[in-house]
This record gives C-alpha cells, sequence and structure tokens, in this order.
C-alpha cells in the first residue's frame, strides 16, 4: 500500500512538472517566434494660413505736365523747328493701370511663403504675404506576427478539475488537458475563426 501510494504521488509530481515544462517550452518558443515589423509613415500637415498685408502710406500724387520735345535742326543758317508730338492718353493709360506681381517666395518641408505685390501710379500700394507653416507628423506601426501563441487552461467539470495547455499555430491548435480527481488525460484540436 505504501508503495501504491508513493507511485501514485511520484506520479502526480511528474505530470505537474510535465505540464510546468510543456508552459515553459511553448512560452519560450511563442516568445522567440514573434516578428515584430515596424513600419514609418511620414505625412506633412498644412496649418492654418497667416496673411499679411503692408499698404504704403498715400502722399497723394501729382499729375505731371505734358513734355514737349522740340528739336532744332540747323540747315545752313535758317533753323527749323520741329515740335514732336506726345501721346498724353497712352501715357496716362500706362501710368493708371494697376499691375499685380504674385509668385512664391519659399517652398520647401517647413511651408510656403507666397507675396501679392500691386503698383499703380508708379508707386507700390500694396504688398501681402501669405504664410502657410507645414507640420511634420511620423506615424510608427508596428506589425506583431506570432508563430506560435502558447495558451493554458484551468477548468471545472463533474466535480473534478482540469488543467492543461497547448499552442497555436497560425490558425490551428492543440492541446493536451489533464483531470485530476480522475487521472485522465484528454487532447483537443482547435482552431481560430
Amino acid at each position: 500500500m505504501y508503495r501504491n501510494a508513493v507511485a501514485v504521488q511520484m506520479k502526480n509530481v511528474l505530470t505537474f512538472a510535465l505540464v510546468v515544462a510543456a508552459f515553459i517550452g511553448s512560452y519560450c518558443l511563442g516568445k522567440y517566434s514573434v516578428k515584430v515589423t515596424t513600419k514609418t509613415e511620414v505625412k506633412y500637415v498644412d496649418l492654418p494660413t497667416v496673411h499679411v498685408s503692408i499698404t504704403p502710406r498715400e502722399t497723394g500724387f501729382e499729375i505731371p505736365n505734358i513734355p514737349q520735345y522740340i528739336w532744332y535742326i540747323e540747315v545752313d543758317t535758317v533753323t527749323l523747328v520741329e515740335t514732336q508730338k506726345v501721346d498724353t492718353a497712352a501715357i496716362l493709360a500706362d501710368w493708371i493701370v494697376r499691375r499685380e506681381y504674385g509668385g512664391t517666395l519659399v517652398q520647401d518641408s517647413t511651408g510656403t511663403i507666397d507675396y501679392h505685390a500691386f503698383v499703380q501710379y508708379n508707386r507700390l500700394q500694396n504688398i501681402s504675404l501669405d504664410y502657410t507653416p507645414r507640420y511634420r507628423v511620423e506615424h510608427t506601426t508596428h506589425l506583431i506576427r506570432e508563430k506560435y501563441f502558447p495558451f493554458i487552461n484551468l477548468g471545472y467539470l463533474n466535480a473534478d478539475v482540469t488543467i492543461g495547455g497547448g499552442v497555436f499555430y497560425g490558425k490551428w491548435g492543440a492541446s493536451a488537458n489533464y483531470m485530476i480527481g480522475k487521472n485522465a488525460f484528454g487532447a483537443s484540436i482547435y482552431r481560430k475563426l
């Protein structure tokens, strides 16, 4: 009777040691089979535009006198005076027209600076700057792929405690269970959905 009790106790200890060894082994197998992939995305986000407008002080303007060009051409002793007509309307139209100049001063990863200038009456009427800052956003994604995924289970069935463990490989898994009260073993196969 003593030998039988020692054999049962030894079988329980051996079973427990086997379950613990299977758990530790499956844990290490699962831990070292994990593949981590890092993916970094960089985006530039435009922030709200800052608008600055500068208008020079107006000091008034004067309409210039219409110039008369006179040339003196001397032929022997007779002096001939020749005058040239000036197109006053064309000069005034060119003077009154409003010209717009614009372009991009800077365009890089930190932002864009655009300018717009208006010239009329041979003077700068208005200049404006538009600054659109950019903000760099980095998004890092870690993809974890597990080849082996170990698990343990503990259950209670018909007044008996069951312990077990197993491993998933991809979508398929297998486990071994031990029912303590009945000294019975069982095995199961699983599939993830």
